[in-house]
């Protein structure tokens, strides 16, 4: 009788490890790595912006003028931001949000805008 008892103890152990584990991952991975299949969409759009910028020589008014998909115009966001600068972004949570900028050439989740 006592080892079925141990069994189900261990298998208990397991799990809550396991979800401890899962909680903690979330809560400290960083954003670039759960985010990364957004980010990867962001790069095909930032993409076609840059190929819009060297054949118009500027940039697009608008992602639907650099040829971003509707659907993707919902959860992806631009602006330009001066003739040269300009912003690309997605909601990762309420209020936050993953930004590229075309000075920096890279993602990050503490993004100003096009204020610098």
């Amino acid at each position: 009788m006592a080892r079925p008892v141990g069994t189900a103890l261990i298998a208990l152990a397991i799990v809550v490890v396991l979800g401890a584990g899962l909680v903690a991952f979330l809560l400290f991975a960083p954003a670039s790595l759960l985010y990364s299949r957004n980010i990867q969409k962001g790069n095909e759009i930032v993409g076609r912006i840059e190929t819009f910028q060297q054949q118009q020589h500027g940039l697009p008014s608008s992602l639907a003028e650099a040829g971003v998909s509707e659907s993707d115009q919902g959860e992806y966001f631009y602006k330009r931001c001066t003739d040269t600068r300009y912003i690309v972004w997605f909601g990762t949570s309420l209020g936050e949000s993953m930004n590229w900028d075309s000075i920096s050439h890279r993602w990050n989740d503490t993004g100003s805008g096009c204020a610098q």
